[in-house]
């Protein structure tokens, strides 16, 4: 099984005293998840996690530079499983 690295962003928003943490759920399974993707060229990570949240939920916001955590994510490419180190960085949404 190969590791490879993908970006996932946190999205969340303040509003007045509460916080709003925002998920998507999975196309297929339906389940909830994080706006993530595989590496894009020369963009920095952070800059990254900002384009999977617009294209995959519509959000716009600024995504932090510094990550806050990192899971691991096993997903099927064709035959092959690939396990995926993502790194989780927190992306504010006005």
């Amino acid at each position: 099984m190969a590791t490879k690295k993908q970006f996932a962003a946190l999205p969340f928003r303040v509003r007045g005293s509460d916080l709003d943490v925002l998920l998507i759920t999975t196309r297929r399974k339906r389940r909830w998840s994080l706006p993530k993707g595989w590496p894009i060229g020369a963009t920095k990570p952070h800059r990254t996690a900002e384009i999977e949240a617009f294209e995959e939920a519509g959000l716009i916001g600024k995504a932090k530079a510094k990550a806050i955590g990192r899971y691991k994510h096993c997903k099927s490419r064709g035959k092959r499983k690939v396990v995926c180190d993502v790194s989780r960085i927190p992306a504010e949404s006005p």
